[in-house]
């Protein structure tokens, strides 16, 4: 298992490094999630083909559509996986209009959830999880629901796309949030309770498994970040490893990356790792988390039902779900600094 995660490791800091060099002045956070797209995927980013989404892109949306600026390199990096990107961008556009109708139409999460429908769902049945999509994020909002957040509707077409019966996933939503309380604040706090609820474990233990693998990370002094990185935790808790398992391979990945160059047999002089990203101690040990989460896919036990979507996408989903999240969290705090 280490290998493969040195194997991973260095597949996403060379997808880190193509994507930096050639999405000029990108959003570390876009960079970071569609490199670990391409290594989930076990295969390298391809500039040429990179651009020529660019430019298909550009064609087919103006500057202040939602298909442009920092999203575009989402959306560039899963058209560069299709046979045929432009239909693919097409019906896109298709979903996210009909997902940004009404009281989500400003929702930044639009995008994302429209791209796990396109990856998950079967066109034949795509009108239908749009709808179940939007029923769902209605319900996850109403009143006395736990907090509700914009960030719910890429949740929502994770359970619509799943099969995944959302009442008791907001049940046990709102038990996580009261065990966590004193652990996250409320917007971590939301967006962990509803990962950890997408297993049927009892809640009780998938917060307390939560809890050891942060508490056992600070004591071997890689202390773990407290904001939206936890929901690479929750994901993590629901593996069947043990909390200290997965602590030993987040260090060990986060050590790899903290190096800067390549590690092991893979190693060589020329390439750097992630540069300055590497000195982030936050940013590198969720990447870390990631690439755990990524390596032990077939550890995820107990979801509740996983429908037309395999597990392996719903390990991307919580990725780009938690990346997106840093994402317009540090944007709507940068402006309303400048304001």
């Amino acid at each position: 298992m280490y290998e493969k995660l040195q194997e991973k490791t260095d597949l996403f800091a060379r997808n880190f490094n193509i994507l930096k060099n050639e999405i000029k002045q990108e959003n570390i956070y876009m960079l970071t999630t569609a490199a670990l797209a391409y290594t989930e995927r076990d295969c390298t980013a391809q500039p040429q083909r990179l651009k020529e989404c660019a430019d298909i892109i550009k064609r087919q949306a103006d500057r202040a559509s939602a298909f442009r600026g920092s999203h575009q390199t989402l959306l560039m990096t899963y058209m560069s996986f299709q046979d045929n990107p432009e239909n693919y961008l097409e019906e896109v556009k298709r979903i996210h209009k009909d997902l940004a109708e009404g009281k989500i139409i400003e929702n930044g999460f639009a995008l994302p959830a429209a791209l796990i429908l396109m990856e998950n769902a079967r066109p034949e049945y795509m009108e239908s999880y749009v709808r179940k999509t939007k029923a769902i994020f209605e319900r996850l909002n109403e009143p006395k629901q736990i907090l509700p957040q914009d960030s719910d509707l890429a949740m929502a077409a994770l359970l619509a796309v799943s099969e995944i019966d959302p009442e008791p996933v907001i049940h046990d939503a709102k038990e996580n949030s009261e065990l966590l309380k004193k652990f996250a604040d409320n917007n971590e706090r939301h967006l962990l309770s509803l990962i950890l609820a997408l297993s049927g474990a009892a809640p009780k233990d998938k917060c307390e498994k939560v809890r050891q693998i942060f508490d056992q990370l600070k004591q071997e002094k890689h202390r773990y970040g407290r904001s939206y990185e936890l929901l690479m935790l929750g994901a993590l808790a629901l593996t069947d490893l043990p909390a200290q398992e997965i602590v030993s391979q987040i260090i060990f990945a986060d050590d790899l990356m903290k190096a800067e160059t390549g590690a092991g047999s893979l190693r060589t002089k020329s390439e750097k790792l992630l540069g300055s990203l590497g000195k982030d101690d936050g940013m590198r040990r969720m990447i870390a988390a990631s690439l755990v989460l990524d390596v032990n896919k077939d550890h995820i036990s107990a979801i509740r039902a996983v429908g037309d979507v395999q597990i392996s996408s719903i390990v991307n989903i919580i990725q780009t779900q938690t990346l997106m999240a840093v994402y317009i969290c540090m944007s709507v705090a940068i402006m309303a600094a400048i304001m």
